[in-house]
């Protein structure tokens, strides 16, 4: 509990020293928030995966404009070794389902580079490696009271991003959408993955009396993350969020329907958001008239759509190949590659099998997390209702941290399984 206190505390601190004084620092603060969080651990490759979590939303974020080539190759080869060296000793639980579903996942992806005319870009390159980077995840987490140090770098980033976002807003005057020069999507990405992971922790706190300060940073740490995502004004993510803590309320009011008055609160704090400076940018968001066209992207989803619905049954059943659904973008619109929709994406270029493997991963988590108690039961469950929804009007899985949070609880979910049955045997 102390360590969440110190490491939130420490993350506050980095995400406002970026603005404020030198980025020095603020790398010295962050790796401090890095060693109160992970200290004492023993949990080294669950630890390994939380220090790539801080790394990559920091460089992201942060610290883009001192980006380090090459940084995260490190990374990679030790995950590499880590998974090996697990796989030997033994210790690495795996659902057999789940390892045939992830198996077939990549099967396909490799099956649609057959035929295929263009040269494999970068971005193209990226892509083919993020579903191998998420098996190389799952094969990190061994426990499921070990993972404790990849929600606390969740926590963590997300607070320090937050305070990040603030800054930035307060410093442009609370300009529209907060004067963030990233990404407002993926920056609502990773503030709202930490969101629910506090959020989770806050409705399954301890209730005695001496957790006092704990609940207490929880709260503000909670305030402090819906104000960014408010200032961020990203009308997809914020939907996503939504729903994602309605999920996660009514999983918990069947368990215990007091906590429905926990839902008031928090939406008091929205309300409260939306009155502070540059809060009433969500409303604007809203109110645009390119919110019936979600941005323009009902064009796009379409035109994708009405190609695939043209397509011949081998094409509707495993899809018109790696990067095809980007090229048919390109070709109607110039400057652009991306379906805007995940799901579109893993349609056309993977087919209707393509898909509903890539759903099924999804579902096996959902209920993992639907069925199991507790703080670890409820990010599962809520974290994964925000990705599917999130997927609906954004390409998020093109991104690294999608399958660093798939690895960890595909992961996870086996050992919640786990311990749910050994406690059902217990009773």
């Amino acid at each position: 509990m102390g360590l969440w206190l110190a490491g939130a505390a420490l993350g506050v601190v980095a995400g406002a020293s970026v603005l404020v004084t030198t980025h020095y620092l603020a790398i010295g603060l962050g790796a401090a928030a890095v060693a109160a969080a992970l200290i004492r651990t023993d949990n080294r490759s669950e630890t390994l995966v939380a220090a790539y979590w801080l790394t990559y939303v920091g460089v992201s974020t942060l610290f883009r404009d001192q980006a380090v080539d090459r940084l995260f190759y490190p990374f990679y080869a030790v995950f590499v070794v880590s998974a090996i060296a697990g796989l030997v000793r033994g210790g690495i639980r795996m659902d057999t389902r789940t390892v045939w579903l992830y198996a077939v996942m990549v099967f396909l992806l490799i099956a649609s580079l057959t035929g295929y005319q263009g040269s494999v870009s970068p971005s193209g390159l990226q892509q083919l490696t993020l579903y191998v980077f998420g098996a190389l995840v799952m094969l990190q987490v061994r426990s499921a009271r070990g993972s404790r140090p990849i929600a606390v770098a969740a926590a963590i980033t997300s607070l320090a991003v937050s305070v990040w976002v603030i800054f930035n807003a307060v410093q442009g005057g609370f300009s529209y959408r907060g004067d963030v020069r990233v990404d407002q999507n993926v920056v609502s990405f990773y503030v709202g993955v930490g969101l629910l992971v506090v959020l989770a922790a806050w409705l399954n706190r301890p209730r005695e009396r001496g957790h006092a300060m704990f609940t207490a940073g929880l709260l503000a740490a909670l305030a402090i993350m819906l104000y960014a995502m408010l200032l961020l004004a990203s009308r997809g993510l914020l939907l996503a969020a939504a729903v994602a803590i309605v999920a996660l309320f009514v999983r918990e009011a069947l368990r215990d329907r007091k906590r429905l008055v926990a839902m008031a609160f928090l939406m008091a704090l929205v309300a409260i958001g939306l009155l502070l400076p540059g809060g009433r940018g969500v409303l604007q968001r809203f109110e645009d008239p390119g919110a019936v066209t979600a941005g323009g992207r009902t064009q796009i989803w379409s035109i994708v759509g009405a190609e695939f619905a043209a397509s011949g049954p081998t094409q509707l059943l495993f899809g018109h190949g790696f990067g095809a659904s980007g090229e048919l973008v390109t070709s109607h619109f110039t400057g652009l590659v991306a379906t805007h929709s995940a799901y579109l994406q893993v349609v056309y270029d993977l087919g209707v099998t393509g898909l509903l493997v890539f759903l099924a991963l999804h579902l096996r988590l959902w209920v993992h997390g639907w069925r199991a108690p507790g703080q670890a039961g409820g990010i599962v469950m809520a974290t994964t209702t925000f990705l599917l929804v999130t997927n609906l009007g954004i390409n998020t899985p093109d991104n690294f941290l999608y399958w660093a949070i798939m690895g960890w609880f595909l992961a996870k979910a086996q050992w919640l399984s786990h311990d749910a049955a050994l406690e059902e045997a217990r009773t």
